[in-house]
């Protein structure tokens, strides 16, 4: 079997946009009248977020998971680009971002693993 590339830009696009408009809520919410951005719980949004995503994904591409989920992981972090661009990310947060992508994969896709076992 081949990596399907259009389910991959789909849950690519479906965690980004999970994690950046669960991180817009966190910092709307817990940042209201004091002019910053709390950066600890928006991080934490987005690792949970992102692992609930990943978890989604894994739960719907049974057929090379592992390999799947390491291109949606991809995806999620080139994706990640347009913070640094639209809401002054630096580039070196970004570059670090990779890190939580990469366990929110792991795990997320360790969950899917143990819930929904690989097609015979």
């Amino acid at each position: 079997m081949d990596i399907r590339w259009g389910r991959v830009v789909r849950d690519a696009l479906g965690i980004a946009l999970l994690v950046g408009v669960g991180g817009l809520l966190v910092a709307n919410v817990f940042g209201t009248g004091t002019g910053n951005v709390p950066m600890p719980q928006v991080a934490a949004s987005s690792f949970v977020l992102g692992l609930v995503g990943f978890v989604i994904a894994g739960a719907l591409n049974r057929d090379l998971r592992g390999r799947h989920l390491w291109f949606v992981a991809l995806g999620v972090w080139l994706l990640g680009l347009t913070s640094v661009a639209l809401l002054g990310i630096s580039l070196r947060q970004w570059l670090v971002s990779a890190l939580a992508i990469f366990f929110a994969c792991l795990f997320g896709g360790a969950i899917a693993s143990a819930l929904f076992r690989a097609r015979a």
